[in-house]
Parts: C-alpha cells; structure tokens; sequence
C-alpha cells in the first residue's frame, strides 16, 4: 500500500522516463494557461444554470446548411501545411478516434466530433494537435512542434466557447486532457483532469446524461481511474464518485437516504442500462473498478493516518464483501456481447490463457473486473470468512487473465487501457518467463500506439526486485532478467500493501528453481548451462532439464464443448519436480524487434480431413484464425454495417454451432492465405481441411447454418478468382435472394447482412461487366459525373485499411482506371491495385494486365500510322 506520507518517494515521475514536452517551458506554460482558463470558466458556469442541450444529428445538419459548412475547412489553419493537415486529420479518424471510442459502438470522436468541428475551431484545432502529437511520438519525431503549435491554437479559442455555455466545449477539453496525459510526468496526472473534473461538474454532466457528452464522460472517467490507480490509494477521484451518476429522483430521495440503498439504487441504474447497450456494461466496470480505488483510498487513510472515514459510516468488513457482491454480479450479468467468443486454457508451453473478445468494449471491461478484483482481495478484511474454493479468490487467476486478455486481443484503443491494469497483474507475477512476456507487451503499447507504457515497465522492474543501479530500459531488462535469474532483493518499493519483507540474499547464493534436475537432487548450485551444466560435465553425469510450467489440463479434442471464462475448473496439480527452464533464449520471447503478432504458444487444435485413403490430420491455431477474422475480414464483411454482424454477432453465435465455427476458421484461413502481407505457413492446407469438414456436415444443419456457411465460403471464392468472374459464382445463390425485392424482408440470424453482402457483390460483377444487377433494391440509379471519378481515385490513393476494399469499391476502381490518360495517374492506380492484391488476397492479376496493355495501347506510336 502507498504510504500517504511517503507519496513525493514513490511518485511515478521518480520511478519513470519523462516525455520531452514535459520539460518544455512552452508547453508548461500553455498548461497552466488551460487550467486557468477551464477554472475561470467553471467559476462562471453555476451547476444550477440552464446550459444548451448537445445538439442533435438534425441540429447538426441544419447549422451546417445554414452555414453552408458541409467539410472541414483547414484553409483557415495556416500554421501548418495543408498536406500535413490532411495527414493528421486521416491519422485522427484511423488511430486516435478508435482510442476513445473503445467504449462506444457509436463512435462519437470518429464520427460526431469532425461533424462538430465544422463550426468550432478550438475542437478542430484540438483535434489536429492530438493527432499530431500522436504521431510525433509513435514516429520519434524529435523537435517537430506541430501539435504545440495546434495546441495553442484551441486554447486560446476556448474561452469563448465555455462562456457560451455550449456543453460540447467539453469534447475540447477531453481531447486537450488526453493529449497532456499522452505527453507530461505521471507525477501531474491528477492535475491534469482537475480542470476537466470542475467543468462536467458546472455543466452537469454523468455517465448516463446521453449522447456525445456521455461518451465525453466515460473517457474522462477512464482518465480518473488511470489516476487513482497511479495514485495506489493515496487519493479519491478528482469528480467524486455520486456525480458519476444522476442525482436521485425527488421522490426516492427520502427512501434511499442509507448508504445501501444508494449503492442499490445505482446498481440498478447500470443494469438497466447495459441490457440494451454492451458499451454500458463495460462503462460500469469502470465505475467499479474507480469505486474499489476509492474504498482502498479511505481504508489507507483510516489504517495509516487515523482519519475517520465520513463517506462511508459502515464497517469496512462490510463496504469490503458489499462490493465483491457488485463485482461478482457483474461478472454474472454480463450481456452475451461482454462474453469471450473464444477461450483456451494456459498449459503446456502456453503460460497465459487465450481469451478472446469480439466486441471492443468487452476487452477492457473484463479486464477492468479483475484488476479490480486484485486490488479488492489485497485489501481483503482479515477476520472474514474463510476463502471460498473458487478461482476468484485468487489474485493470481485475476493477474493470468489479465496478461491473457491483452496477449490475446491486439486492438490499440484497449492496449492503452491495459497499462494500468497490466501493472496491477505484473506485479503478483514471480517467474521471469512471465516478466518478460509482460515487458514485452509493454514495448507493444508503447511503440505502436504512441502512447507511454516504459514507465510503467519500469516501476514494474522495482516492484520484481531489480536494483535501482540496472539499466532499466525495456530491451536490457530482458537480457538482465534471462542472464541474472530470479532475485529476491528486501522490497522497499511503495506497493508493497501485504508483501512481506524478504531479506537479501548474498550473490552467488541465491536459491533457484530452474537448475537441472541431477542438481537439484544433489543439492548442489546449477549454473544452468545447457545442454549439460558445468557440474554435470565434470561429474560425467547426465544432465537433464524439466519440462514446462503446467498450469491446467490441456484439451485438444475438436468436438469439445468450448471453454467459458465463467466456467469455473479445478486448477491441476503440479508436481514438485516439474520447476521448468523455459527457454528465455528463444527468439520469440525477445525484444530486440517490436512483433505485432499475437499468436503466442496458442493450444493447437487436430482437424482431420475425410479422406478415405489417407486421413490428414494438422494443427490449426483456431484463435489466431478467428482473430484475424475479427480484426480483418470480419471488418470488411460490415462495411456499411453500424451493427457489425460478422465481427460480433456471427461471432457470437459460433460459440454454440461449431459447424458454422468451422466455415468462420474455413474462410479466415484461406484469406489469408492469398494476401501475402499477413499469410502464414499451413494456411491454405488448414483452410482446405475445414472445408471438408464443413461440407462433410453440411446436409445435416439447418437452413440458416447451410447458408451462412455457404456464402462465406463463397466469398472465399470471390478472392481468389477475377472479378470478371464473379457473377458465375453468384449465379446459384439467385434462387435465395432474387425473389426478395426488400432488404427488409430477409433476416437468417444476422439481420440483413446476408442479404447486404449478396447484394454488394451481385452490384460489383454488374459494373465490371457492364451489366443491370441481378437484385432489384427498387431505386433508380443515375450516371456518376466524371467529377465522381477524380473522387474515387483520390478516396483510394489516401486510404489504406483492409476494411476500405469492398468489391464495389474495386470494381469501380477498376471502371474509371481505363479511363485515366495521365500516366502518373496510371501507374498510380496500376501500383495502388497490386496493393489490394497483396492485402487481401483478391486476384487482380488479370485486370491489370489489361489496364496496362489499354494505356500502352493509347501510347502506341509508329510513323507508319502518322
């Protein structure tokens, strides 16, 4: 526990690296200007004051036609270069928007904040500088002061907005505080949101008040947990927790004037609410997980400073077990978007278990229930009940899920999330297989992300005993940790809450448990040197190592029933004599190169082709495959699709109908496969086996697993073949679909998705054929101005995610490139659908070829023809 007296010693800013704008003058000057700023507006803004609703989509649309704004306008940001501009507005809406919206499926910074920004310069230019200040460090742009320049900018048009009483200020002022967060000391983090804390409380705004300002909120309340983490119980929430929530209705008030009733009544609040909505569910993770900080923070003060705790009256032994009930009934509640789609047990050469998500929010959430749950069983009351024979009373199941769930699922925005929680969970971690696996996806955060993770890594290598004198940056540690073996230094490190004070050993005399076996039986000191340590070649005796760690009781059977994160197991045993040497020279533990691959030492899975001949069999990593379904495939499958039915609701129901699961892994293999800049060796055997299975099985699933199953397939089909193609693959799947003359009227389980994606393609074989569709939606279409097709060429030389390359999209590509009489332009869109080959796997081998013999056709010059 952090010693409130000994704070300034074990701030984080003594404990880690510091970013270069927290030293620069400028920069600190133009903080305190924003803090001044936001307190003098708060001190206008009385909470009882009426202040203007957020806008509505349709205020929104009317403003814009009135003010005949339809775009963002960056001719009037003349600080910077327009194509700098353009760059960091494109880096805001694919990195840094997806950050904050990690809990909100309608992604409010992504798509309402840009919208806003058309009529609020301080929100644009607010905008522009988080996005430049992300990339300067994801980069290691040294000395470039773009965002300083932007971030002056929004400060000092602010004001005018916070004296209007406009509550979407607020979206400025979150931005501006996630940007200093990004940039400055640890140390000064609370001080940082102080000034936002004063704002939502004169604007009074919660978590429940809707809208953009209850997305705004949740990302602030994320800041504040941050805080109170790094804070280890030495402070509450700048925003005390009651304004987190609507004040009680008038006429309960008198009835829920007891602290129980209160905690009652706002449990039910949020589980209302999340019933409907994923996001809220994981949004109440957050209020729990800033809700154990604050119990801890009281408790830390009642039992080191002797201060009375006047929040709460109650025992601590009962605020304790009243706020286990909460986090267990959370966790028991969940909606099924909050579930993992995909789990396997740690064992064998896999230290953390594989959990996987489909829905964003579902990452960080689960995550931020068992950090909670670490830090509540650390404060855990001494005279309770005996400890249940149940995996959550363990710290160490709450720390491996943890660690699990970040190995597992790579998107950034919760990547980011994880630091905090990643350190609460590092810190319980002994064996230096595990810190290593920790450090390095700490390097992950921290260079992909743009982000600061190092100094968390840092106050992680002190909490596991490294003297203060070691390098301590994140490529030496894992050299320090692989050459110097498990220490157990006195720990003087100010998180110590319940760790016990263990002396120093004198070196050279440590006991270790990753010695050879012939030592450890002989009882003599190993060095450890493989394949034979030295006193083993000097006895001529036989030198043999352990096997791996194994934590639970692997199961590879592929009609197994899929293992639930709430399904509780009885860990297995593990023998005395299996202290293993885990092999921490193997590349793939090792920093040295930054890997963005998430695969690990997944359980392989045995799938068996049905050969009569010769049975197949391989092993095929099925959470890799559906992961990359889900953070590719399954992306592009929805594009237009605001309810994403292929990344998470088919992947939801793949979890009960294995036979679908099967053409999901199926279709994921074989894409991948084909898109040389992500395939794997075994993709395209793994691919061809599940197939079989499928089709083996096919005749005995219902009608909605036999077409769904199909049309994946099919849109294997689609990538490996020439669009001109495509519509001979289409052909048989008319008799489903032409009849339907409304989208509407076709719903199998996912809504309209099927129906949507037939119909995506059927349209993009019409124009590359030159052909009427063969389904009818009703609606007349017109000619595309030749205006259109500049457009459309720009739209795919400026972007580049996978999801961007829906077969419309390609085809009309492919419509307007032989069109083009420019040969910059030519080669420029010949470059740019080799791109889309190597990405995704289509082949358009075929249609550039013809491209390049029409434009050199049009080039083709003789004397005879003149």
């Amino acid at each position: 526990m952090a010693h409130v007296d000994g704070e300034a010693d074990c701030s984080p800013a003594n404990l880690s690296n510091i970013d270069e704008y927290a030293a620069n003058p400028r920069f600190l000057e133009l903080q305190e200007e924003l803090r001044s700023v936001l307190f003098t507006g708060a001190a206008s803004l009385a909470p009882s004051r009426n202040v203007s609703p957020a806008p509505s989509d349709e205020d929104l649309a009317a403003n814009n036609a009135q003010s005949g704004s339809t775009s963002l306008d960056l001719t009037k940001v003349t600080i910077i270069p327009q194509s700098r501009l353009v760059r960091y507005l494109k880096n805001w809406i694919t990195e840094c928007a997806p950050y904050l919206d990690k809990f909100d499926e309608a992604r409010h910074f992504g798509i309402r904040a840009p919208i806003l920004a058309q009529n609020s310069p301080s929100l644009l230019y607010a905008i522009l500088a988080f996005s430049a200040r992300q990339t300067e460090r994801k980069l290691n742009m040294q000395g470039s002061h773009d965002s300083l320049e932007l971030y002056q900018e929004s400060i000092g048009l602010l004001a005018p907005s916070i004296h209007a009483k406009d509550p979407n200020v607020l979206v400025t002022v979150c931005i501006l505080a996630c940007l200093e967060l990004m940039s400055v000391s640890p140390r000064n983090w609370r001080r940082h949101v102080e000034g936002c804390a004063a704002l939502f409380d004169s604007f009074s705004v919660n978590g429940f008040s809707g809208g953009i300002l209850q997305a705004v909120f949740w990302c602030y309340a994320r800041m504040e947990l941050c805080g109170a983490i790094i804070a280890n119980g030495a402070e509450r929430t700048v925003l005390p927790l009651e304004k987190w929530v609507p004040e009680l209705p008038e006429p309960e008030t008198r009835e829920t004037d007891s602290r129980e009733a209160r905690d009652e009544w706002i449990k039910s609040l949020f589980s209302h609410s999340s019933r409907s909505s994923p996001d809220m569910h994981a949004n109440w993770a957050v209020y729990l997980c800033a809700k154990t900080c604050d119990l801890t923070c009281r408790w830390t003060r009642q039992m080191e400073l002797g201060e009375l705790d006047e929040y709460d009256t109650r025992p601590f032994p009962e605020q304790w077990h009243q706020l286990w009930d909460e986090l267990q009934y959370w966790i028991e509640t969940r909606p099924a978007a909050m579930l993992p789609i995909k789990t396997t047990p740690a064992g064998g050469d896999q230290i953390f278990p594989e959990i996987l998500f489909s829905h964003w929010a579902a990452i960080s959430g689960n995550q931020m229930y068992h950090a909670a749950c670490i830090m509540m069983l650390e404060t855990r009351p001494i005279n309770s009940q005996p400890i249940a024979s149940s995996p959550r009373f363990s710290p160490i199941w709450h720390a491996r899920r943890v660690v699990g769930i970040s190995l597992t699922n790579p998107h950034s925005g919760n990547l980011i999330n994880a630091i905090q929680p990643l350190f609460i969970a590092g810190k319980l971690l002994s064996h230096r297989s595990e810190h290593i696996i920790v450090a390095r996806l700490f390097k992950i955060i921290d260079k992909t992300t743009g982000w600061g993770a190092l100094w968390r890594l840092r106050d992680l290598e002190r909490a596991w005993g490294y003297e203060p004198g070691e390098p301590s940056s994140a490529e030496t540690l894992v050299e320090e940790i692989s050459r110097a073996g498990p220490r157990f230094p006195s720990v003087s490190y100010c998180t110590t809450r319940t760790m016990p004070v263990v002396r120093n050993t004198p070196g050279g005399k440590q006991r270790v448990r990753t010695g050879c076996l012939t030592c450890r039986k002989r009882r003599r000191k190993c060095d450890e040197q493989k394949p034979r340590c030295e006193n083993c070649r000097s006895k001529n005796f036989e030198c043999n190592y352990p096997s791996a760690f194994v934590f639970v009781r692997q199961q590879s059977s592929i009609g197994s029933p899929h293992p639930s994160e709430t399904s509780i197991r009885e860990p297995a045993r593990v023998s005395n004599d299996a202290t293993p040497s885990l092999g921490l020279d193997e590349p793939s533990l090792a920093l040295d190169h930054v890997s963005l691959s998430y695969a690990g030492a997944n359980q392989a899975l045995l799938v068996e082709g049905n050969s009569q001949n010769e049975p197949v069999s391989r092993k095929i990593d099925e959470t890799d495959l559906i992961r990359h379904f889900r953070y590719s495939l399954g992306m592009w499958l929805d594009i237009g699709d605001p309810q994403s039915s292929y990344s998470i609701r088919l992947l939801q129901l793949i979890k009960s109908n294995r036979i679908l699961e099967t053409a999901v892994l199926a279709l994921a293999a074989y894409q991948r496969s084909l898109a040389d800049d992500v395939k794997q060796d075994g993709d395209y055997e793994a691919s061809i086996q599940l197939r079989e299975q499928f089709e083996s099985a096919f005749e005995q699933q219902d009608a909605f697993s036999r077409l769904t199953g199909n049309t994946l397939l099919m849109v294997g089909d689609i990538f490996s073949s020439s669009p001109l193609h495509w519509r001979t693959m289409l052909t048989h799947y008319n008799d489903v679909f032409g009849s339907q003359q409304s989208a509407s009227e076709v719903d199998f389980g996912l809504g309209n998705a099927l129906f949507w994606l037939h119909y995506r393609l059927d349209l993009a074989a019409s124009i590359r054929l030159a052909q009427p569709p063969q389904v009818s939606l009703r609606s007349d279409s017109s000619p595309t101005p030749f205006q259109q097709v500049l457009s459309l060429a720009g739209i795919a030389m400026s972007n580049d995610s996978f999801e961007q390359w829906d077969p419309i999209f390609i085809a009309g590509l492919l419509l307007i490139a032989k069109d083009m009489t420019f040969e910059p332009q030519q080669m420029a869109l010949a470059e740019r659908l080799n791109h889309i080959t190597l990405t995704t796997g289509i082949s358009l081998g075929r249609e550039i070829e013809d491209l390049k013999y029409g434009w050199n056709l049009s080039r083709y010059h003789d004397d005879a023809y003149d």
